[in-house]
């Protein structure tokens, strides 16, 4: 007994299957996002560095490094004076420094 096979089927099923084998593993395997937990954040407010000093990176912004963030700036000589008393005139804006502070993630 002689059996007919009918190739293009045979060659379709084959081609839909490797098609779909593919999209899957791109789902699984594609890099997904990640999300960060909400926080609120506020406005006109120092922020505090890991051991609780203000942070002065005025027009700065963040670099990573591998697994490293790098979060640089100006820091002026009146913002210590305003961060102690933000509600007195303070008019000193001359330069101090370029700061950086950073935060790995293992």
């Amino acid at each position: 007994m002689t059996r007919k096979f009918n190739f293009r089927k045979i060659k379709l099923f084959l081609m839909i299957s490797a098609m779909l084998l593919v999209s899957i593993q791109a789902a699984y395997l594609s890099p997904k996002p990640a999300y960060a937990a909400s926080t609120l954040i506020q406005n006109d407010v120092f922020w505090k560095d890991t051991s609780n000093h203000n942070i002065y990176a005025q027009g700065g912004g963040i670099l990573k490094v591998g697994n490293t963030y790098y979060w640089y700036g100006v820091k002026y000589n009146g913002a210590v004076t305003y961060a102690n008393n933000p509600t007195s005139k303070n008019s000193d804006t001359s330069f101090n420094a370029i700061t950086i502070f950073n935060e790995h993630f293992s």
